[in-house]
């Protein structure tokens, strides 16, 4: 039972919704949105103010969204900046490398005569005659050596000296050639003399080739070869051979061997054995110069082979065996040898050893396989022998 002293609870009425108030402001967008509220704006003044700050508001808008296109633009021109500056470095870097580790042949423009050059042979062409040559004697020295180990090696890379107004990439890489690598460079004159034409050809860091002939074109090859002895004794010793000429050949070899630079020296010994032939000289007689080449680059398969080669003509099969053996191991992948006789030579590898141990099919299946990939003049050597 309920207490008679307890306070009856009123009920409490619903409150109305307060209508929407704005605080008193200065600013003109809060008054028009207040009048609209309200209904006080009866001339459309309010709503015509809103609807110009709305107008406002999607300018700003396109305003920003251009200023974040100008960013974007921005930051993408600084990365094209760099990216372009990064490409410059790596360009200039390749450059350099390439400046450091090449060789090239630069001929420059010949001093002649005037009336030389009025007969159409100007200094440039006679440096391209003397270029053109020492090219084609180059061309007819193909060896097993390998290019790293030519104290001078040009790569093919020669050329005749343009003078020009405007700068190249080309002169470029000269300026960088001078400074980081090796660039030989040949200079000279044609004069005319009582004796005939004197042609003098000056090889940077060597001495003057000069020679005088009647005839301009055989004094002009006179320096040529002068050129290619001094700047190739290696690759001229081949280029006298395969003329013929071996006691010129062996001259050269004995001269590179005793005087040489430190990388050349051994080399001499080696184009000195092959040097050697018949009628001249005979097996014996060449077998001790063999000997002394191969135990003078031992690593290079070329001379190895070449003394097994001279013991086993000699009947010392034995021997010669043995020495087959380290020169297959000196081939091993080819690394050691030039491009031109590579594959013949990883090829071939064991097929001379399988010989003298009797197997001979597999020496036959050797052949085969280095015919089909040996220069033009070695193919038909395999070919015999492996039929043999």
């Amino acid at each position: 039972m309920a207490d008679a002293d307890a306070e009856v609870a009123k009920p409490k009425r619903p409150r109305r919704p307060r209508e929407p108030s704005f605080a008193d402001s200065p600013d003109p967008i809060e008054i028009a949105m207040k009048a609209v509220a309200t209904g006080a704006d009866r001339h459309s003044a309010a709503r015509a103010v809103l609807e110009k700050h709305a107008c406002l508001i999607d300018i700003q808008c396109r305003r920003e969204r251009e200023e974040m296109g100008n960013v974007r633009v921005q930051r993408i021109t600084r990365w094209l900046i760099l990216a372009a500056v990064a490409a410059l470095l790596a360009g200039v870097g390749a450059l350099m490398l390439s400046a450091v580790k090449g060789e090239a042949l630069v001929v420059e423009p010949f001093q002649v005569p005037p009336a030389l050059s009025q007969a159409g042979l100007g200094g440039e062409v006679m440096a391209t005659r003397v270029m053109d040559q020492i090219a084609q004697m180059q061309s007819r020295t193909l060896s097993s050596r390998p290019a790293s180990t030519y104290s001078t090696n040009w790569s093919g890379d020669l050329k005749v000296a343009i003078p020009n107004t405007g700068a190249t990439v080309g002169d470029f890489r000269r300026m960088l050639r001078n400074w980081f690598g090796r660039e030989t460079q040949i200079s000279g004159e044609v004069l005319r003399t009582a004796a005939g034409w004197n042609v003098t050809g000056r090889v940077s860091g060597g001495t003057a080739i000069s020679a005088t002939d009647a005839d301009l074109e055989l004094a002009t090859t006179k320096v040529a070869e002068g050129i290619f002895q001094q700047t190739q004794p290696y690759r001229y010793v081949i280029f006298l051979v395969g003329q013929g000429r071996r006691s010129e050949a062996m001259a050269v070899a004995r001269q590179q061997s005793l005087n040489g630079t430190s990388e050349e020296r051994s080399w001499g010994l080696v184009a000195y054995a092959n040097a050697l032939g018949p009628p001249d000289h005979g097996a014996v007689e060449r077998l001790d110069a063999l000997r002394r080449a191969a135990e003078a680059v031992p690593d290079f398969p070329m001379p190895v082979a070449n003394y097994a080669a001279g013991l086993q003509t000699l009947g010392r099969h034995e021997e010669a065996l043995a020495v087959w053996r380290k020169a297959d191991l000196a081939t091993g992948d080819g690394r050691t040898i030039s491009e031109q006789f590579r594959d013949q030579y990883v090829a071939a590898r064991s097929s001379s050893a399988d010989n003298l141990t009797g197997a001979y099919s597999a020496a036959a299946v050797a052949e085969e396989s280095a015919a089909k990939v040996a220069t033009p003049s070695y193919a038909p050597v395999f070919i015999e022998t492996a039929i043999s």
